[in-house]
């Protein structure tokens, strides 16, 4: 079933980036793959493991970086930028006020 899943996701993936850049497909179905496995750990075992979460924000910046840059829309980069500490900052607020629904591997 993860498989089968996994590949229907990867197809879903490729047909909405269909005719984007490659770096711009590469970039989501690392994520995806991310997501997926992220997901599944989380169902098993209600966490997030630091090595896992922590290099896919790397790696994922740098891919969408990169094809940010390629298709000559950096102003698309500082706003991830923006939205992403927007949005750290919400989740963190909530982990504060209530710890026991989410952990920092949430945040």
């Amino acid at each position: 079933m993860v498989e089968l899943s996994t590949g229907i996701f990867f197809g879903i993936v490729a047909w909405k980036f269909h005719g984007s850049a490659l770096s711009l497909l590469v970039a989501f179905l690392y994520l995806a793959s991310v997501s997926i496995v992220l997901a599944l750990i989380d169902l098993d075992t209600h966490t997030l493991p630091n090595r896992i979460v922590l290099p896919s924000y790397f790696i994922g910046a740098f891919l969408l970086g990169v094809t940010g840059l390629m298709n000559g829309s950096p102003g698309a980069i500082l706003r991830a930028l923006f939205g992403m500490t927007v949005l750290g900052l919400f989740y963190f607020a909530l982990a504060l006020v209530y710890p026991g629904g989410m952990g920092m591997g949430d945040v």
